[in-house]
């Protein structure tokens, strides 16, 4: 399929993919939308789509040259269902999310409208380009509860290097990567420092999705975790994290000594149409996969299998 027909049979069956409740993905990937390392969509000349997501509340810009621009301009929805559904099971007005890793600020969106005026949003964001397009979101949704941090989360202060894969923005790292297409140097902190004299009251939710850095920034985090004993969701990656010398059981078990115990998410879908979360308890499926971590006194408030 030539690029020309690519571009038009996406914006075509647009309509169609923003009203499936499942598979648009898989349509768009037929469609010629959906392959993560499809290089033809940078010479679109209509690359940059503004949209509204009703989902969340807010106008987003999408770059149709990022994998993850496609998937979430073209069904409407952003692919991150879980995550979506566990901010809004967890949060509520003036409760507290802490995004790191906010990337273009989807999920800070979200929870912004929930928490409310009364409520706080601490995002973080180190990739200079992406940070600048994660405050346009936020400025021009007229977010005045969220506050911005160009900067990375890691277990020390200082300085680090930045390595970027790809158009995806969502691929940003402070893991070495040993062929990064750009690296940039940005300013890194520990959690705790950072988020010393913020605003925090529940409910409370910590979204960590650091490619393969989890480790780090949760090390970075140990009083807070402590003193606060949010609700963690976070990324697991284990060729990721192999890279930094950590794995997804030794994770397990820096939460379990806070008082943590893992469960995975799961999307449900009621009548093939209605999604609804469910967090059970189990091994770690093999790949990439979200787990959520949450203490005794937690349990009463989640969807458990």
């Amino acid at each position: 399929m030539t690029s020309f027909l690519k571009f038009w049979a996406c914006d075509a069956a647009r309509p169609l993919l923003r009203v499936l409740p499942r598979g648009s993905i898989r349509l768009l990937t037929w469609l010629g939308g959906g392959d993560q390392t499809d290089l033809d969509w940078l010479h679109n000349p209509r690359r940059i789509r503004v949209q509204y997501d009703s989902a969340i509340g807010a106008h987003v810009v999408c770059d149709l040259a990022d994998w993850g621009g496609r998937w979430y301009y073209y069904p409407g929805r952003y692919y991150d269902l879980a995550n979506q559904l566990l901010i809004g099971h967890v949060l509520k007005p003036g409760g507290t999310f802490v995004d790191v890793g906010a990337n273009l600020g989807v999920h800070s969106l979200l929870a912004s409208s929930i928490v409310g005026v009364d409520g706080r949003v601490y995002s973080f964001e180190p990739n200079a380009t992406t940070f600048e397009l994660l405050k346009a979101h936020i400025a021009i949704n007229r977010k005045e509860n969220v506050q911005l941090f160009r900067l990375g989360l890691s277990d020390s202060c200082g300085a680090a290097s930045l390595a970027s894969v790809g158009p995806h923005s969502g691929t940003s790292t402070l893991r070495h990567v040993e062929q990064a297409d750009i690296s940039q140097v940005v300013e890194i902190s520990t959690g705790d420092e950072a988020l010393k004299g913020c605003k925090i009251s529940n409910p409370l939710l910590l979204k960590i999705d650091v490619e393969g850095f989890e480790g780090r920034v949760l090390a970075g985090m140990s009083e807070f975790l402590q003193r606060y004993q949010p609700i963690v969701t976070m990324e697991i990656s284990p060729q990721w994290l192999s890279q930094e010398g950590t794995n997804a059981e030794q994770i397990t078990h820096l939460m379990a000594a806070h008082g943590y115990s893992p469960f995975l998410p799961t999307v449900n879908w009621t009548a093939g149409v209605f999604p609804r979360l469910k967090l059970c308890a189990g091994p770690y499926p093999p790949g990439q996969h979200d787990i959520v971590f949450a203490t005794p006194g937690h349990l009463a408030r989640l969807p458990l299998c």
